[in-house]
């Protein structure tokens, strides 16, 4: 029993310090005193904190591996900023004519 709760305890403190490193390490998405507010979210608010913060970082921002095999990291604003992905209207559809009548 004394495993599990131990187990349980590493498997906390190493989601918090993957956490705190890829926040830490982050510098196109957070300002530096939004980087330590949100270590200091991480800090105050163990699992549920880091939890979020690995979310928001993923969501956005993707390991990928060139053509030489090097991790480069590419960002994703335009999946979640763009209203719409396809434009399947014509101009010609929404031309009333003008007449108001």
């Amino acid at each position: 029993m004394e495993n599990i709760w131990v187990l349980l305890i590493s498997f906390v403190i190493l989601l918090e310090a993957i956490a705190i490193l890829l926040v830490a390490n982050e510098d196109i998405l957070y300002e530096p005193e939004e980087k330590i507010k949100k270590i200091i979210f991480i800090i105050f608010i163990p699992i549920i904190g880091a939890i979020i913060e690995l979310r928001k970082l993923d969501k956005f921002a993707r390991y990928t591996v060139d053509e030489n095999g090097n991790e480069i990291m590419t960002y994703a604003f335009w999946d979640y900023y763009i209203t719409s992905h396809t434009n399947t209207h014509s101009f010609g559809e929404y031309n009333d004519g003008g007449s108001g009548d």
